[in-house]
């Protein structure tokens, strides 16, 4: 890691692990948290251009095993938060998640898409919110 990156780790939009809706808010819901999420990334690359492909590069440069293990272990907390929030989500529909569609899965999904708006660099959380609602809400 380059020096002085470390206080930079600021950055990172998901450092809020299992105190996600402390973070987006007292009675936070899966939507509250998305949209924290989002804005979070936004933040993020206004303050800290270029932090992403910096630590990519650094993960990089260990090896492909090793940065592929430290890039896991970085970003696994995120799914592990989200699943949270939905299995202690009120408003979630009974039914929603089952076998065929769980929180685990459901939560990878909008990792997926959160990994994927910041690699575009584009923060609208409208699709997630959207399909969010669709899937565990209506």
């Amino acid at each position: 890691m380059q020096a002085g990156t470390e206080n930079n780790l600021a950055f990172l939009p998901f450092c809020a692990g299992a105190g996600l809706t402390k973070r987006a808010g007292k009675d936070a819901d899966t939507l509250d948290c998305i949209s924290w999420l989002y804005r979070r990334m936004a933040y993020g690359a206004e303050h800290y251009p270029g932090f992403f492909n910096l630590h990519a590069a650094s993960f990089a440069g260990l090896g492909k095993e090793e940065g592929k293990r430290l890039m896991q272990q970085t970003w696994q907390h995120i799914p592990q938060a989200l699943c949270g929030v939905m299995r202690t989500d009120p408003k979630v529909r009974p039914g929603a998640l089952d076998e065929s569609l769980s929180a685990q899965q459901y939560a990878d999904i909008l990792f997926a898409m959160l990994f994927c708006a910041m690699l575009r660099e584009d923060y609208d959380p409208a699709p997630a919110l959207e399909l969010t609602r669709r899937v565990l809400y209506q």
